[in-house]
């Protein structure tokens, strides 16, 4: 694993925040934090029916679909490029998750992709008491333009905030260069 601190040079994420982050960027109601649809995933579902789960999320490219939002993938692009992840993309997908009653809401321990030999990157658009928690329970707290890179088979869940309006990250899933 491995975090990386001001992973974007300061002027090019805050262009990047100020899109994630603002109020024209959509966002899709998902009333799961984890998706009940894993057909053609060799049978991993992973799907959490706790009620108090649910999160904001907006799907930039798909496995065997490609680029599926163009303008908010391009707004990815320097971050992509940094990761140096030409032609290697499965899955790119923004998630924000609300404050809830001033508790921190647990999703379920979990990987992104069923795939061997790829990687996971979480790119933390906002600071806040959130975090992401790995299955030997090392913890990476939430802090703007913070990554953290790790092997796609390490089970991890993310946990909401309690003193920001919302927690929103990046999830990105791919194949590491050779």
């Amino acid at each position: 694993m491995e975090v990386i601190d001001n992973f974007l040079p300061r002027e090019e994420f805050l262009k990047f925040q100020n899109v994630i982050m603002g109020g024209q960027f959509p966002w899709f109601f998902q009333d799961y934090t984890l998706s009940p649809d894993r057909s053609g995933w060799n049978g991993h579902e992973q799907f959490s029916e706790d009620s108090d789960t649910f999160q904001f999320t907006h799907m930039m490219f798909k496995p065997n679909r490609g680029v599926v939002s163009p303008e908010a993938y391009n707004i990815c692009v320097p971050i992509l490029n940094k990761l140096g992840l030409h032609n290697l993309l499965i899955r790119l997908k923004a998630n924000l998750n609300p404050r809830q009653n001033d508790n921190q809401i647990l999703g379920a321990f979990h990987v992104d992709v069923p795939y061997p030999n790829t990687n996971t990157a979480i790119f933390y658009c906002n600071t806040n008491n959130g975090y992401t928690e790995f299955k030997d329970g090392e913890k990476v707290p939430s802090v703007a333009n913070r990554m953290v890179v790790f092997d796609s088979k390490t089970m991890h869940v993310g946990y909401t905030c309690t003193d920001a309006k919302s927690r929103v990250v990046l999830n990105i899933n791919y194949l590491p260069s050779k």
